[in-house]
């Protein structure tokens, strides 16, 4: 495989007994409760056990993952609509979402207008090799021209004098070049000052938000 894609298979056997293929997003889905990094679970189950009828659940129970394994053979009510009026957006609780492309695009355009909270944890549950991605000069350049092409800050949402994109995930091993963020020149001193984290329009973890937002949507283009 490449270096950003890989085969995986779960590890849990309570996961593996129920699993059609390798069980991965339920266990990542369940670490992530386990270990507090998200509140809830927004997925598909089936309707009393039908599985040509789902709907919209809120799991917070790690155990209770287990009941929405499987594939669905049918339409998939509106998730993003689930989360934006039955779970306030996703502003009192941090939520992962599981989705199909369109069901996702529909909440990050909610979340570029303010309708839903960009409280989306990125954090990871320590997957080998679930490692920080550096492109080469040619992709990287696309990737900045994609970005730059928004106009805009995306920090502040006013500026239109803009410096080079910013990395949303950086630091010391784990800058990602996936993340890029448009930002004008003074947001950009700002998040890299020593007083940035507190006089930046956006924490360090909506602007790292933005970043993998803006890479689905360059991924999706190509």
């Amino acid at each position: 495989m490449s270096n950003t894609m890989f085969i995986a298979r779960a590890l849990d056997a309570s996961v593996l007994e129920r699993v059609e293929s390798g069980g991965v997003v339920t266990s990542i889905l369940k670490c992530a409760l386990e270990t507090g990094h998200i509140d809830g679970v927004v997925t598909i189950k089936a309707k009393n056990n039908d599985r040509f009828s789902g709907i919209p659940v809120l799991i917070t129970n790690p155990d209770e993952l287990l009941d929405t394994i499987g594939s669905l053979h049918c339409s998939v009510p509106n998730i993003a609509r689930f989360v934006k009026e039955y779970l306030d957006g996703g502003v009192s609780k941090k939520l992962a979402v599981v989705g199909k492309p369109c069901d996702i695009r529909a909440i990050i355009e909610l979340q570029k207008r303010k309708q839903m909270s960009y409280r989306i944890p990125h954090k990871r549950c320590n997957l080998k090799n679930d490692k920080p991605v550096r492109f080469g000069k040619a992709e990287y350049k696309k990737r900045q021209e994609f970005i730059l092409a928004k106009e805009v800050c995306q920090v502040c949402n006013e500026s239109y004098d803009l410096d080079y994109p910013h990395h949303g995930l950086y630091g010391l091993g784990v800058k990602d070049d996936r993340t890029l963020v448009n930002i004008c020149v003074t947001c950009h001193r700002l998040v890299h000052s020593t007083e940035g984290c507190y006089k930046s329009p956006k924490s360090r973890k909506e602007i790292e938000v933005i970043g993998w937002a803006n890479n689905d949507e360059y991924e999706e283009s190509v």
